[in-house]
């Protein structure tokens, strides 16, 4: 009895855990603008005019590339007050946006934002003082002893187009510089904690890492030195949800000599909650996340005849119909293109992130579309896969819509499912092994590669391309018994690996 209540309790925390995720996933489609005036405001602002959205977006301070990305939107207005809510408090936001209509000639709009604050029994004042702009989107949380270092990193992520608030010693103290802290914090995007060994028993970096929860703001930790993982103290908690990226260099361990594969590591979780300015990029950064020896797309012509197509570099590939969406972790890229080509050589259309990369969205938008579009989602597992808070939403969305999961197994785990909330999603699928057997294995060219063709031949039964076909008959020709007997993998987990049991649609 003890083991079944112990099952059973394991499984209730699954569930909340998983619900949890949802809810979060769902909690980003809220609007944040107020319903007694938001659709009316709107729907006056989205006339075209000289006064309209646009001017309004302009004098918040948002990007050329984020009006061009609302404009595309079917309520540009609501989409560009959505993001001026959720970066300010709900009194300032509707203060700031008052004011700033007055200024551009907007009274008709003014009256009704003023009308309806009034009927709720609040009062705005007439005389306005604050401040009206857009703040940065990322905010650097930092102890003091690594200033250097993290000014070298603001300086590297606006010249990749992401403007920064980092507090150099310029605001003066106490309450003001508190406030300070609080609007950056609330107007930011994403934290960025940068961890030294300090920064943990530092309280004044405790207090904004609670602040960035509490007001539900995205978390990257980065290590500025070697330390333990998670910290001890009281972030510890917080901190081992999250997957931190190393960011020093382990000969010298110099804060000041992270790797730049590191650095493009950041700019690739950044990227997942907000768009670069493009106006801030500067050559060093630009098109930083295509791959430039792999940035191949192979395309079937009627005649069958395969033709190889290098994309230009400002011309990324953008799939916004796939057939399969590919969830993994960065540490992957490079196996992962090369399951990317080996698929779309094959015919079918596949959803990568950095083919995803521009625009003025962020990309959590466009792979909540990929996977909402996708007949299947072929995931990647690695422990560091398990961790990622990134991968979890992905899985959890996937599961909630109920999309065919295929588990690619790239590393050993400590039991299958893997622990944690990436467990109830995993709990009835049957992984393939597509673990090194060496470091010189390339994971995608395997004979377990057919073994995925055999499931994606099932849910994508269109695909039905002159080479697939080659390619499945010549995966054929050996017998099967002595197929089987080759491929089975070793291993240490309890499940059965697809080799292990027979080839199946897992839903």
């Amino acid at each position: 009895m003890d083991n079944v209540e112990n099952d059973l309790n394991n499984l209730n925390e699954q569930v909340q855990i998983h619900s949890q995720e949802i809810e979060r996933i769902d909690a980003k489609t809220l609007s944040y603008v107020p319903s007694t005036w938001g659709r009316d405001v709107c729907t006056l602002l989205n006339v075209r005019a000289d006064n309209d959205w646009r001017l309004l977006g302009k004098r918040f301070g948002y990007s050329s590339s984020e009006l061009k990305h609302w404009a595309m939107q079917s309520d540009p207005s609501m989409s560009l007050l959505n993001e001026w809510f959720m970066t300010h408090k709900a009194d300032e936001a509707t203060y700031g946006l008052v004011k700033m209509l007055n200024e551009i000639g907007r009274t008709d709009v003014e009256r009704i934002i003023r009308k309806a604050v009034t009927d709720a029994g609040d009062l705005i004042p007439d005389d306005l003082p604050m401040e009206i702009k857009r703040l940065p989107p990322i905010f650097l949380s930092y102890q003091w002893s690594s200033q250097s270092a993290v000014l070298k990193l603001k300086s590297n992520l606006e010249q990749a187009g992401y403007a920064c608030w980092m507090d150099i010693g310029q605001m003066g103290g106490g309450d003001k510089l508190f406030a300070q802290i609080d609007a950056g914090i609330r107007g930011a995007k994403v934290v960025i904690c940068c961890m030294n060994q300090a920064y943990p028993q530092s309280d004044n970096c405790s207090r904004e890492v609670h602040l960035t929860i509490s007001t539900g703001k995205s978390i990257i930790p980065l290590q500025m030195e070697k330390q333990i993982w998670p910290p001890e103290g009281a972030l510890g908690p917080i901190m081992s949800e999250y997957l931190y990226v190393r960011f020093y260099d382990r000969e010298t361990n110099d804060p000041d000599a992270w790797p730049q594969d590191r650095f493009v590591e950041l700019l690739g979780q950044i990227r997942y909650y907000v768009a670069p300015d493009p106006d801030m990029i500067t050559d060093k950064y630009r098109n930083w996340f295509v791959p430039r020896s792999n940035n191949l797309i192979f395309i079937q012509r009627k005649e069958e005849k395969q033709q190889l197509i290098k994309i230009p570099d400002d011309t990324p590939l953008i799939v916004t119909h796939p057939q399969i969406m590919i969830s993994y972790q960065w540490d992957y890229q490079k196996d992962i293109i090369q399951l990317y080509e080996k698929l779309t050589k094959l015919g079918y259309r596949c959803w990568l992130d950095i083919f995803q990369m521009g625009g003025g969205d962020s990309l959590f938008e466009k792979i909540d579309i990929g996977i909402r579009n996708a007949k299947c989602i072929i995931s990647c597992v690695t422990p560091k896969y398990t961790k990622s808070i990134n991968c979890r939403r992905e899985m959890a969305l996937s599961d909630a819509l109920k999309k065919p999961i295929i588990p690619l197994l790239l590393e050993e785990t400590s039991s299958w499912p893997p622990a944690g909330p990436m467990a109830m999603v995993f709990a009835e699928k049957v992984y393939i092994d597509f673990r090194r057997i060496n470091d010189q294995q390339e994971k995608c060219f395997g004979k377990e590669f057919d073994l995925l063709l055999i499931q994606l031949k099932q849910l994508i039964p269109e695909v039905e391309t002159a080479s697939s076909q080659r390619y499945l008959l010549d995966m054929q020709r050996p017998t099967t018994a002595t197929r089987h007997d080759e491929t089975k993998p070793k291993r240490t987990g309890s499940a059965p690996t697809v080799s292990q049991s027979r080839a199946c649609s897992i839903m």
